[in-house]
């Protein structure tokens, strides 16, 4: 009995190894697997990137082209900005306050911003009177102000260090927070402003940024004005 149950305990075990695989050749199987697959996918890597279209001459020529033409149609405005004299640092921060009472929100630019704005009034200053006033940029006159504020702060005027007949030039900062608008609407404008004056060498003399007094409501006496607005450092990390 007991040789009855041995012998086929021992002809299954003789069955069963001879199923195994031995672990080093079904290594070297899949390895090779591996290979022919990674063959396969550079091969079809290679065969996309020969269909790819290449750039042609006549688009090569074309971009050249249009690169030339957009620099020479700045290099009035870049010759003009870099002869432009007290530009502020790009990390002066100007800051207009707002208003609880108008509803009027603050407004913080940068030096970079109030350079741009200098640039900018240079590319347009090629442009109409129409085309100026429509981008913002306006002869600046240096009005007096219609209500000067009663601790004598800001001045009679919006800026003291203007030449007193050479023309000046003011171009429109954007505004930050224009609220919600419709589509296709053009922001409000801003309050702020800056201001360039031409010297007796025909050069353009960075005078500062000013800004309407934002506690007065639209349309009250000396809405308009324009007050100075100090430029302070900038006390964040670069």
């Amino acid at each position: 009995m007991r040789f009855s149950i041995l012998l086929p305990l021992t002809l299954l075990a003789t069955y069963t190894a001879g199923l195994v695989i031995p672990q080093d050749i079904a290594a070297r199987d899949i390895d090779s697997l591996e290979v022919r697959e990674g063959l396969i996918d550079d091969s079809l890597d290679y065969s996309i990137f020969r269909r790819e279209p290449k750039k042609g001459k006549a688009a090569k020529a074309a971009a050249a082209a249009n690169k030339v033409a957009k620099k020479a149609h700045f290099a009035p405005a870049a010759a003009a900005h870099k002869k432009t004299i007290g530009l502020p640092n790009r990390k002066t921060i100007f800051h207009v306050p707002g208003s609880a009472a108008t509803g009027k929100k603050s407004q913080t630019y940068t030096g970079k911003q109030v350079r741009k704005a200098v640039f900018d009034g240079h590319v347009i200053a090629g442009k109409s009177p129409s085309q100026q006033k429509k981008h913002g940029v306006v002869a600046f006159q240096n009005r007096n102000h219609a209500n000067p504020h009663a601790s004598g702060k800001g001045g009679v005027k919006p800026l003291k260090n203007m030449h007193p007949t050479r023309p000046a030039r003011e171009v429109r900062l954007p505004n930050q927070h224009p609220g919600h608008l419709a589509h296709g609407a053009k922001p409000p404008p801003g309050p702020a402003r800056v201001i360039t004056q031409v010297n007796k060498k025909g050069n353009h003399v960075f005078r500062g940024v000013i800004a309407h007094d934002q506690s007065r409501a639209h349309g009250s006496h000396g809405a308009n004005d324009h007050f100075k607005v100090k430029g302070n450092k900038s006390h964040r990390r670069s």
